[in-house]
Order: structure tokens, then C-alpha cells, then sequence
């Protein structure tokens, strides 16, 4: 049941940090606009979660089950590279993915940058933190402890 809960409140401050980040942002800013790009980076966190959930967690999964020491090394070297390609190319054709969701090229251009970036940076943080849960019991704690220092630091730092 622990477990359960551990999984749950990560699956739910996933969904809910990065939008309140881009709440707290455009209210810290007093430009209301900045909230759209939560609704930008939407379909890409759906990539993301599949990314995380395929080759963070069963991998993890299939190391226990398999006794395959360096499938989640292998695993999360590969996702790295797809998903570095993924970002990469939504990055390159950033404009057109911006006119795609409707929203103003001009206005949104560098925060739909910065926030594949951010998605990047989260994918990998997150793969890392994968492996540390499905490890032994003793790394609990720094389990726990990195999660809520990442989030903590996410959410003061993200407005900046």
C-alpha cells in the first residue's frame, strides 16, 4: 500500500506541478498569457509519461522479474537518445508546432523552447528516480528525499 501511495503522489505531482508553475508564473508577472503554455506543451507530456512509464518503470519491472541487471541502464540510455530525437525535432519545428496549437508564434517561441527543454530535463531526472524506487529498501530515503527537493526546486525555480 506504501508503494501505491509512493507511485500515486508521483504520478500526481507530475500532472499538477507543472501547471501550477505556469500559473504562478503569469500571476508573478502579471501577463496572463504565460498560462497558455501549460496548454502547449499538453500533447508532449503524454509523450513523456509513455516514455517514462515504457522505459522507466518496466524496465525497472523487468529487472526484477528477469534478473537483468543492466536492462534499466540499457533502457534509460535509450530512451535519452529518443527521446533527446523526439524533443529535438518538436524543438527544430517549434513555429510550426506553435501555429499547429493556434497560439502566437511571435509571443511563444521561446517559452515553448525553454519548456521542451524543461520536459527533457524532467524526462531524464525522472528515469534516474525510477531506478532509485524500484531499488533496495535502504535507498528509500534518498529516494524521498530527491523527489522532494526536485520538486521543491522546480516549483521556486521555474517562475524565475
Amino acid at each position: 500500500m506504501k508503494r501505491l501511495l509512493n507511485v500515486a503522489g508521483g504520478l500526481f505531482s507530475i500532472s499538477i506541478f507543472p501547471i501550477l508553475s505556469w500559473l504562478i508564473l503569469a500571476i508573478i508577472l502579471n501577463q496572463p498569457h504565460l498560462s497558455n503554455v501549460f496548454a502547449l506543451t499538453y500533447p508532449l507530456q503524454f509523450i513523456w509519461i509513455f516514455l517514462k512509464s515504457a522505459f522507466g518503470t518496466g524496465a525497472n519491472i523487468k529487472k526484477i522479474k528477469e534478473k537483468k541487471e543492466n536492462a534499466v541502464y540499457s533502457s534509460i540510455v535509450f530512451c535519452l537518445i529518443l527521446s533527446f530525437v523526439i524533443f529535438g525535432l518538436v524543438a527544430l519545428f517549434v513555429d510550426d508546432y506553435i501555429a499547429f496549437m493556434n497560439l502566437e508564434v511571435n509571443i511563444y517561441r521561446e517559452l515553448a523552447l525553454y519548456a521542451i527543454a524543461n520536459l527533457f530535463l524532467q524526462l531524464m531526472f525522472a528515469l534516474i528516480m525510477e531506478k532509485l524506487y524500484f531499488e533496495t529498501k535502504k535507498n528509500q530515503p534518498i529516494y524521498t528525499a530527491y523527489f522532494l527537493i526536485y520538486w521543491l526546486l522546480y516549483l521556486l525555480l521555474c517562475p524565475l
